[in-house]
Parts: C-alpha cells; sequence; structure tokens
C-alpha cells in the first residue's frame, strides 16, 4: 500500500469515507438504509452523517435512536423547516470530514461488501473519483408486488477496474451511459471548495453536480459491480413526473451546460459529443412528456421554457448538428429531436392561440 493510499484509509485518525445521507419521510426504509452501512462500516475509519429534513413520519425518532445506539459511527441532525434535497446534501457536505465523500438516498441501500472494494482501491491507487454500478429493486405497490428489478445498471461506458488519468474519457463516459445519479459517484472532498454546491432546485441537481464534480477530477476509477440498491418507488421523482419537472429538467442541462462550457478546449470531440447527445435526448424526453398533457396556455408556456433551456445547452444550428450526429452514429437522435421540435412548435402556437403567419400574396403582374 502506497503511503497517499495509507492517508486515504485514515491512518492519521480521521474518517477516510464519509457517507451522506438526506432523509425524509423514510420511516419505512430508512433503518434498512443504515444498517446496510452500519453492518461494513464499523471499525474501518468511516462516518456516517444523516440530515433530516424536517420529516413528518416517525423518521427522526428512529434516527436518534440508531444515533444512540452508536453515536461514534453515526451523527444526525435535523433541520428546523423542509429546504429540499439540495439544501440536505449541501449541509451534509459542509457537516463531513472525510477524505472521500459518498451519498446515499435514504430509501436504498448500500450492498455487503461495498465499503471494503472501495477501500481497496482506494488504498490501491487513491483515484479522485471513484464509480460504481448500481441495483434496482422492485417495490410493493398497494397489495401488488411490481417486479420491475434488475440486477445491474451500467452507470459508466469506459474503462473498467484500472486507474485512468483522463478527464475526457471520464466525462465521456460518465454521459454516454446516461446515469448521472451522485450516489453511484465517490470522490475525494478536497475536489469541492466553499463555493461548489449542488446548484437550487427541487429535482435533477444530480445532473448538474456530477459534471462539476468530475471536470476537478484528474483522475478515476470505475468498478463495474452493483454497490447499490436503488429502490424505484411510486413517489419517486422519475414516477411522478409533471409538467413542472419537465421543465425542471431541461433548466438542469442548462446549468450543466454552464458548467463545461468552459472547459470545451480542453475535452475531447468524442466527450463533447456525448454531452450534447445526452442534452438532446432528455430534451426530446421533455417535449414528449409536456405534449402528453392537454393543451391550455399553461402547457404553451412550458414548453417555451424548455426550448429557452435548450437554447442555453446546445448549439442547434440545422446542418452542423446533423453532420454531428451522423458522424457518431446518433443520426436517429438527431432526426427526432427535429420531428419533437416541430410538434412542440406547432401546440405552442395552438396552446396560445396563435396562427403560423401567412405567406405573402404575389404581387400583382
Amino acid at each position: 500500500m502506497s503511503v497517499a493510499g495509507l492517508a486515504a484509509v485514515g491512518a492519521a485518525g480521521v474518517p477516510w469515507l464519509s457517507v451522506l445521507v438526506p432523509a425524509y419521510n423514510v420511516e419505512r426504509y430508512v433503518r434498512e438504509c443504515l444498517e446496510s452501512v452500519t453492518r461494513q462500516a464499523k471499525g474501518e475509519g468511516v462516518e456516517i452523517v444523516v440530515i433530516d429534513d424536517c420529516s413528518t413520519d416517525r423518521t427522526i425518532d428512529i434516527l436518534k435512536e440508531m444515533e444512540a445506539e452508536d453515536p461514534e459511527l453515526l451523527r444526525c441532525e435535523r433541520l428546523p423547516v423542509n429546504g429540499g434535497l439540495y439544501k440536505a446534501r449541501n449541509l451534509l457536505l459542509e457537516m463531513a470530514r472525510g477524505d472521500y465523500v459518498w451519498f446515499l438516498d435514504s430509501d436504498d441501500r448500500m450492498k455487503e461488501g461495498a465499503i471494503a472494494s472501495l477501500k481497496g482501491i482506494v488504498a490501491r491507487d487513491t483515484p479522485d473519483f471513484v464509480l460504481c454500478d448500481f441495483s434496482v429493486l422492485g417495490v410493493e405497490e398497494g397489495k401488488r408486488w411490481n417486479r420491475r428489478s434488475k440486477r445491474r445498471v451500467v452507470s459508466f461506458d469506459g474503462p473498467q477496474r484500472k486507474f485512468v488519468a483522463d478527464r475526457s474519457a471520464l466525462i465521456a463516459g460518465m454521459f454516454n451511459a446516461q446515469k448521472m445519479q451522485v450516489w453511484s459517484k465517490i470522490f475525494r472532498r478536497d475536489l469541492l471548495d466553499r463555493s461548489t454546491k449542488l446548484p437550487e432546485g427541487r429535482h435533477f441537481e444530480d445532473i448538474a453536480f456530477s459534471p462539476t464534480v468530475a471536470l476537478r477530477a484528474s483522475s478515476f476509477y470505475y468498478e463495474p459491480t452493483p454497490w447499490i440498491d436503488y429502490r424505484r418507488t411510486p413517489t419517486g421523482i422519475v414516477s411522478t413526473m409533471t409538467p413542472a419537472k419537465y421543465v425542471e429538467l431541461t433548466h438542469a442541462l442548462a446549468m450543466a451546460a454552464g458548467t463545461i462550457e468552459p472547459h470545451l478546449a480542453d475535452l475531447s470531440t468524442s466527450a463533447v459529443h456525448a454531452f450534447r447527445h445526452f442534452c438532446v435526448k432528455h430534451f426530446v424526453t421533455s417535449l414528449r412528456g409536456l405534449l402528453r398533457y392537454p393543451r391550455d396556455e399553461e402547457r404553451a408556456r412550458k414548453l417555451e421554457a424548455c426550448f429557452d433551456n435548450f437554447r442555453r445547452t446546445v448549439e442547434d444550428d440545422g446542418l452542423a448538428l446533423a453532420v454531428e450526429f451522423a458522424r457518431n452514429g446518433r443520426l436517429n437522435s438527431w432526426l427526432k429531436l427535429v420531428a419533437w421540435k416541430a410538434r412542440a412548435r406547432r401546440a405552442i402556437r395552438r396552446d396560445s392561440g396563435r396562427t403560423p403567419s401567412m405567406p405573402r400574396p404575389k404581387a400583382a403582374v
């Protein structure tokens, strides 16, 4: 083990890893979540920090019980008012003491052996950024069991089980895999400064935050093993999409573009295209989602807001974008973009009471 590796896993007497858990109204799952970490964290130089975002159920009671059982391992705080996931995560980053930080959602589970595997990677290679795959759990919905479970979801498209010092490969692999969840990434805390926070918003802040941290990393390691059991619930963000959430999705893309833009000259063309393709796919998703709702002026305003956000994300100059997508074998994605933009523009004209401009009459001869 290298000297750097020894320091990274807590040889100096401080935690080498902080597991950060935001919690809100998860009395049904939070004990299972935390026990999945405590079983493998005891005596391993790990701290678990939990913030309850002003839950209205028994979540805080369960947290205090567990903290009393193991106060050296578990720290719990409660917000006086509900601030949303991004605020809870930002406060957790401020409270963390570990060299590495790993977010975990309070209705998910950490798989057995995940911390030991991460510790081995950190001790051997000390990468700035570590990525892992995850599994999807089926959930109980009333009296019916939803068996939409998956043993493995790939979170990265790139080199596996290798120490890699290539920022472009990291960015390209993240966006090509289309999985930006912050809890499938572990990173060194010193990549962040006081100004680095999850962007303000209720949903999809991972899309902007994950690349922000990745762009500061000089090395990474991808472990293609599921370390997290992700629980898909009927009340989850993706399961309860609304017109406002589709707009928030495109807003998150625009924020990510603001993060990427200063680094364009330093990134490979494949990394830049991976980001642009990611944005196109999610912009189309937002248009398709909004067009399922009844026609009215509010829908028109939200469609226009999506277009405004997309203009801040991708320079869509028609032919050049088509050529780029064709060269990368993704012409079909560009064709879908063209088709759904046309449908959305027609809907905006109808919903807002506008009519397409009439052709000018021919001049008399």
